[in-house]
This record gives structure tokens, sequence and C-alpha cells, in this order.
């Protein structure tokens, strides 16, 4: 096993929203200051956590997990470049791309370190069936039940990976049941980068079902993607602010490209907005119609 710092937002991503010299601040909301007095860091130094997909069975280590999430990164790298390399445009894509695309913000989705609680509350309290999980025969493919396997597979600690791994695969058959639609924004460069350890912002956040509910995705500091059956033509470019601003707030670190920023952000969202629902509420107001 050779990898242990396992980024659950990957490198090519985050190499978007650096400055100049590929590296960017840290900021910590909660203590309202910055990390180890300002310097400056590389985007391989944060957003991983160690081990995150490494699975441990009998006293046997695995990241097999990690180098499958590799093989989707590398292969998503190639779209997040066309993203990257020309701010002022939104490069042509075809269906099979965005639907690549979604794919991966999914598989993104359950990455996220926010996730671990739910994932370890799914494995704690219920039967590996109710969760997708099954086991057949290999003689005859029947469905079988073992309680043994089931019980060493818990034990394990592996489950909340597994079924991190396997989500985005096990709904995607929900995009069928519905008309996916995707748009992305092209905004204003003037504003400084900024991402933070939990960008994605959901319209349902108490009941979301990514491949079934609205969604938006910074995809560079400047194109944003709104998932929705229903989407403006046009927005207002101080909605970009108000995206940044509720990253930053949801988020418990965030990387960008000026220091004045996101304590500005921070001070703009304790006097005018105070709650992350009224901020969200405004935001898709904007963004979707009669919202």
């Amino acid at each position: 096993m050779d990898s242990h710092e396992h980024h659950f937002l990957p490198i090519f991503y985050l190499e978007g929203f650096t400055n100049d010299e590929n590296k960017f601040y840290i900021y910590l909301k909660d203590q309202n200051r910055f990390k180890k007095n300002k310097k400056l860091f590389s985007p391989a130094s944060h957003f991983w956590i160690r081990d995150d997909n490494t699975m441990n069975f009998e006293g046997k280590q695995s990241d097999h997990i990690e180098e499958l999430y590799s093989i989707t990164d590398s292969q998503i790298a190639v779209l997040f470049k066309k993203f990257q390399s020309n701010p002022s445009a939104i490069p042509p894509l075809t269906d099979n791309e965005f639907v690549f695309l979604e794919y991966f913000i999914g598989k993104l989705y359950w990455r996220l370190p926010f996730q671990i609680p739910k994932l370890k509350a799914l494995a704690e309290n219920r039967k590996l069936k109710t969760l997708g999980i099954i086991f057949r025969d290999k003689t005859n493919n029947e469905v079988v039940e073992d309680a043994e396997l089931e019980e060493k597979i818990k034990k394990s600690g592996n489950l909340p990976l597994m079924l991190k791994s396997m989500y985005p695969g096990l709904f995607y058959p929900l995009l069928f049941d519905r008309i996916s639609k995707m748009r992305i924004f092209n905004f204003p460069t003037n504003l400084p980068n900024l991402i933070g350890d939990n960008p994605i912002i959901m319209k349902k956040e108490n009941s979301f079902t990514f491949y079934k509910d609205d969604f938006i995705f910074p995809l560079t500091p400047n194109k944003i993607l709104v998932r929705s059956d229903n989407i403006v033509e046009r927005v207002v470019a101080n909605v970009k602010v108000e995206i940044d601003m509720y990253i930053l707030m949801q988020s418990s670190y965030t990387a960008c490209t000026d220091l004045n920023y996101p304590r500005m952000l921070r001070e703009v969202f304790l006097n005018e907005y105070q709650t992350l629902e009224f901020l969200r509420d405004c935001i898709f107001k904007k963004l979707l119609p009669n919202n």
C-alpha cells in the first residue's frame, strides 16, 4: 500500500483555485484566522484525510478504493482542464461529458468529510441488504444470507468506506427518473479564488438526494454549475459573492488567494444574513425562476 494522504478534493480540482504561484492561503473559519501566520500552501497540502480510503480486513490493509478514485479523477481531470484553461469562456460539452461530470460530482459528494457521521450511522444501524449490499452464490448467482460474513464486515470498520465508494453508482439510476438539466454560468474574474472543504450547495440540505435534487457546484473560481429542472438564463453577478459566502460558512476551512476576502464574507454574513438557510434562499431565488 503506497498512498496515505487521501484527498477528498482532488489536486487537479484545487489547482484551479490557486494564485499565479499555484498556492493559496488556508482560512480557519471558526477561529477567524489564517493558518500558520498567513503562509501560502500548495494544493497537495490540504483537503485530505490520512488513510481515509484504507480498508483493513483480518490484519491486511488495502487502498483499493483510493486507486479506484484515482482512475476516475484522472479521467475527469481532462475535462476540468478545459474549464481552467480559458477563464473567460465556457467550453462546449457533449452529452456524455455532462453525464460524466454529474457522476464525478456525485462521487465527490460522498467523499466529503461532512458525510463521515452519516456513513457511520448507516453502517451501525442497518442490515447490509437494506444498504444495497447483497451476497450471491458463486455457482448459481442466487442471493444468499450470510450472517457470519455480514458480522465480519461490520466489525472490520470497512462498511462506511464501502458505502462511500458504492453509493454514487447505486443511486445513479435515479437520474433516469427525472429530466436532468445542468447549466454553467461564467462570472467575471475580478473576485479572489475561494474553495472550501464542503463546496456543494444543496437546495434541500436536510433531505438531499444527489441525483434528484437541485444543487450548485463551483467548477472553477468563476464557473459555477447549477443542476435543476428550472434554471434562469441570466444571473446577476453578485450571486457569485453569495455562493462564495455560503461555501465559506458551511466549510470548516477554505482555501483563498486573498487575505481580506474570507473575513469580509464572514462579516457580511453575520451582519446581513445571519443564517445559512436565509442565505441559501437568497441564492436559489436568483438562480431558479419562481423559486
